[in-house]
């Protein structure tokens, strides 16, 4: 028997059980919470894509009573499947025109990076930090290692920094572009997750007003993550940097790709700049309604993307994206969020997401603040053995069950958890930038899990303070 099957097979095995042994529950709630274990399992054990898992929890949950055809698939049309899919093509035309190692060069390579140790390594950590607000932390950790690394090779020509303290520095790109990820609703799938949660119940977040929220934890995240790699690496030779040659400039399609990122990115941020503005000159008032109204990121994601398949490249006589750029974005996440999405409202309409928030509320502390580090600490160290995007399907809906039930605000107890399941920084398989400099650099995981744990510990009391005093 093969091991997927045998995984399968425990998987569906281990569901039936909890069903079973769920006599206290209705049925139709025991019998999601034999879906949602078999679901999550499958999920660990890599029975199968995540996406194509979700995708086929959604379709279990017909013949087993819990809703119709329309009601399971209803969610992979859900307004958030669509800047999805407009952000993944957006950064697929950024990579493919190599608009990221660009400005990651023209950053890295200035003067004053070379005379300045601290500098130096504060940029080596801004740039992906910075990069992965808009672009896939994956991809920005993988175009920014051969880089770096090409530069410490600089610094030490006998390639000592391979089994050094200097090789940190790599280990920061990885945690600055999961660090970065919180801070915009696209820098991260676990942002787009709760945003989709969030509107199901109502509560609205305009981009703007996610930037202005997260940014301050992730700033205060960085910084941290900037004094512990200078530690960690200690001192670094950058007066043996060479001066950069000239780069090339931007090419006409790079210029154009950059304009229609920048258009999108202005008009994701003009509700909220409007809403500001309306303030101080009222007649603003009607077009901020409008824009909000008729200017859902969604939309405004999707047109930017589409556009992208009829502006020329001349270099080479076609358009700058193609039906092979549709081919290569992120899938597996697009169907992850459909799938999570309709086993999160059907844990509402089940009563089960009611059920955890009475056995969760009797154990919890009372106050707000020690609730929301609670559940960071629980979503950052869930976090470390499951998927990012899988563990915040399954925290969102029991943490807004749990949210009425205590009587929290819903915002800051989603927040506090989605902005934990990004800071994952303990082990190798927790999130594909770790894996990645894990993979390319001399670590060992006991090296990689000590440093993970203290930003671990301080992440999640950051995100709990932060959270608490400004969500």
């Amino acid at each position: 028997m093969g091991k997927k099957l045998f995984s399968l097979l425990a998987a569906v095995s281990a569901g039936l059980l909890v069903y079973l042994l769920s006599p206290g529950l209705p049925e139709e709630a025991a019998r999601l919470l034999g879906l949602l274990t078999a679901t999550v399992l499958a999920w660990l054990l890599e029975v199968a894509p995540l996406g194509v898992v979700a995708l086929a929890a959604a379709a279990a949950t017909v013949p087993l009573g819990l809703a119709d055809k329309k009601e399971a698939f209803a969610n992979f049309a859900h307004p958030i499947i669509f800047l999805f899919i407009g952000s993944f093509l957006l950064a697929e035309a950024f990579s493919k025109y190599r608009l990221d190692r660009y400005l990651a060069l023209k950053v890295l390579k200035r003067p004053a990076v070379r005379r300045h140790e601290l500098l130096f390594v504060a940029v080596v950590l801004f740039v992906p930090w910075f990069l992965s607000m808009w672009l896939s932390n994956t991809a920005t950790t993988a175009m920014l290692l051969p880089i770096v690394a090409g530069m410490l090779a600089a610094l030490y020509p006998d390639g000592s920094w391979v089994s050094g303290r200097a090789k940190f520095l790599l280990l920061g790109i990885a945690y600055a572009s999961s660090i970065g990820g919180i801070a915009t609703p696209v820098g991260t799938p676990p942002n787009l997750i709760a945003l989709g949660f969030l509107e199901k119940e109502g509560i609205s977040v305009s981009f703007g007003e996610w930037i202005l929220k997260a940014l301050p934890v992730s700033v205060l995240t960085l910084l941290f993550l900037l004094f512990l790699v200078k530690r960690l690496v200690g001192r670094l030779p950058t007066e043996r940097l060479e001066l950069p040659r000239e780069e090339p400039g931007l090419n006409f399609t790079q210029k154009v790709v950059l304009f229609v990122f920048l258009s999108v990115v202005f008009l994701w941020l003009l509700p909220s700049l409007t809403g500001v503005l309306k303030n101080a000159w009222p007649p603003l008032e009607e077009l901020h309604a409008f824009l909000k109204t008729h200017l859902h990121y969604s939309v405004v994601a999707v047109l930017g993307a589409a556009l992208l398949f009829v502006l020329p490249d001349p270099a080479r006589k076609r358009p700058v994206l193609e039906v092979s750029d549709l081919k290569r974005i992120d899938w597996d996440t697009i169907l992850l969020f459909g799938g999570g999405l309709t086993l999160g409202s059907l844990m509402f309409k089940t009563g089960l997401v009611h059920h955890f928030g009475q056995k969760l509320g009797s154990i919890l502390p009372s106050s707000e603040w020690a609730v929301l580090f609670v559940l960071a600490l629980v979503a950052v160290f869930l976090t470390e053995v499951s998927s990012n995007t899988a563990t915040t399907n399954v925290l969102v809906p029991v943490v807004l069950g749990l949210a009425h039930q205590l009587g929290l605000d819903p915002l800051k107890a989603v927040a506090a958890t989605t902005l934990a399941c990004s800071y994952a920084f303990m082990l190798p398989m927790a999130t594909p930038p770790n894996a990645i400099v894990f993979g390319f650099a001399n670590f060992k995981i006991s090296e990689m899990a000590k440093v993970g744990f203290v930003l671990n510990l301080f992440g999640a009391f950051v995100i709990a303070t932060l959270v608490w005093l400004i969500w």
